[in-house]
């Protein structure tokens, strides 16, 4: 399965399979990708991953539009999960999918901005059966 196919499975169809970061399900759920190699931990433990990158925004076009919009959804009080995927080369990203975790998303407490960078805080995991969320 690829990442498009698990987009489907989650119920939120990508807009488009070659430079959507993520989706909507119907209930308004916004699911985004988030690089595993952007992920940190906050001083009280919890994970907080970039979701938005001001230094990308020229190179990324359609794909970072998208995403300033989904993070607005989120703004708006939308609830949050996040697909994490892996770079084929975690050294040296290259922003090309060797994997992803189809068994669980991250769930996403809060969303703030420091600096260029936007952040979500994740505050627990949803499991998923046969990569599809038990909602």
């Amino acid at each position: 399965m690829n990442i498009s196919e698990f987009f489907i499975r989650l119920d939120a169809k990508l807009s488009n399979k070659m430079w959507s970061w993520g989706a909507v399900t119907e209930d308004g759920t916004v699911i985004l990708r988030c690089w595993a190699h952007e992920i940190r931990r906050s001083i009280d433990g919890k994970y907080q991953c970039v979701v938005l990158d001001e230094a990308y925004s020229k190179k990324s076009g359609a794909g970072y539009t998208e995403r300033v919009q989904h993070l607005q959804r989120i703004k708006d009080g939308a609830e949050i999960r996040l697909v994490i995927v892996t770079d084929v080369d975690a050294k040296k990203p290259q922003g090309k999918i060797k994997q992803f975790n189809s068994s669980a998303l991250m769930i996403g407490a809060k969303i703030f901005t420091e600096g260029e960078k936007t952040y979500v805080e994740c505050d627990g995991i949803e499991k998923l059966t046969n990569g599809r969320r038990n909602v």
